[in-house]
């Protein structure tokens, strides 16, 4: 029984009044200073007053809805929540494996700051990803284990970035996303991925690890490598033609491959010089990479000042990419190298001196 003590001039309190006995619209207060959708869901299992106004309220105080992959009714309950409770910040629903776009798509008018979709192996959903990324607030994305491709994925979010919206409230827009997790995740074009726009100088923790497709080339094009011109630089370019778009060896991936290609720092231009600067990750602090069993070299290792942890285990890096590692990275604190093949104990030797 919860009890409410009403406080006097005296020590003791005047009277206790029980929540049974509060009027609905006073309880319905009360209620509405619960943070998470779980906590009213549970009120309303306390009676049928209390269920009848859960069900018939709005609550804009509930900020985080977190979905359990047993549920029954999972798209009827986004679907509710989401009508009812119109400032959801979190939503958490990894390891619902049967959710797709159409039970997730409620979300797209949410103000969402976090959003975690890991092992939702059924959900692609671009548009409502782009639609959610639209409104300028988000700050922690998983999509592990999705059925996202990356390359579609930055064609999709290319457009929000163009003029964020921002709703009214005390949040206003964020800064940028901080935390991006695209473990396990596929491509649908070797060639079409250039730039994923939530890769930007707010990222802190970037997680592209078990991503057997994921080579230097790659790497290069997401994390934002530029030669000074504004192109993105590719080892593969040249061998692929991409340098001379007109003469690709497959031209229908032509416009899609000058979408993505990398804009200048603030305050600068295409011109202004800098080649090989990658200002969008130079705030980064962990990098997990490993089982990317393509992956050479680490891009952008001269922008990396800022790395606390960087987990490179089971790649093909080589020595000499460790030492520009150890020379670049002087803030560097956890550092995983374990199945690299390609290391020797010379060159580990080598690095552990800088």
């Amino acid at each position: 029984m919860v009890e409410i003590a009403v406080e006097s001039e005296d020590a003791e309190p005047a009277y206790v009044v029980q929540l049974d006995d509060l009027p609905p619209h006073l309880l319905a207060l009360v209620l509405d200073c619960l943070p998470d959708v779980t906590d009213l869901a549970r009120a309303s299992a306390v009676c049928n007053c209390w269920r009848d106004i859960v069900k018939t309220g709005v609550w804009p105080g509930a900020r985080r809805f977190q979905l359990r992959r047993w549920a029954r009714n999972t798209a009827e309950a986004i679907a509710w929540y989401s009508e009812r409770c119109r400032n959801l910040e979190e939503v958490e629903a990894a390891g619902c494996a049967s959710l797709t776009e159409a039970d997730l798509a409620p979300l797209g008018s949410a103000p969402l700051r976090c959003l975690n979709l890991s092992r939702c192996w059924k959900f692609e959903g671009y548009d409502l990803l782009a639609a959610i990324n639209a409104r300028g607030r988000l700050e922690s994305v998983d999509l592990s284990d999705t059925a996202v491709h990356i390359d579609m994925l930055a064609e999709a979010l290319a457009p929000s970035f163009a003029a964020p919206h921002c709703s009214d409230g005390p949040g206003g827009c964020s800064s940028g996303v901080t935390t991006l997790r695209l473990s396990r995740i596929g491509i649908e074009n070797e060639y079409g991925i250039r730039d994923l726009p939530w890769i930007g100088p707010a990222l802190r923790h970037l997680d592209l690890s078990h991503n057997a497709w994921l080579a230097t080339h790659h790497a290069y094009g997401l994390l934002g490598a530029n030669d000074g011109s504004g192109a993105a630089v590719n080892p593969g370019d040249a061998a692929h033609g991409v340098a001379n778009p007109g003469h690709h060896p497959h031209p229908t991936l032509g416009p899609m491959l000058l979408t993505h290609t990398v804009s200048p720092p603030r305050g600068g231009s295409r011109g202004s010089g800098g080649g090989g600067t990658c200002t969008r990750v130079t705030a980064l602090q962990s990098l997990n990479l490993s089982d990317c069993p393509r992956l050479q070299s680490l891009p952008c290792v001269e922008a990396l000042t800022s790395l606390l942890s960087l987990d490179v285990c089971r790649t093909a890096i080589s020595g000499g990419c460790l030492l520009s590692i150890a020379k670049r990275c002087r803030h560097l604190r956890a550092l995983a190298v374990s199945g690299c093949v390609n290391l020797t104990g010379a060159g580990l030797e080598t690095a552990a001196y800088h």
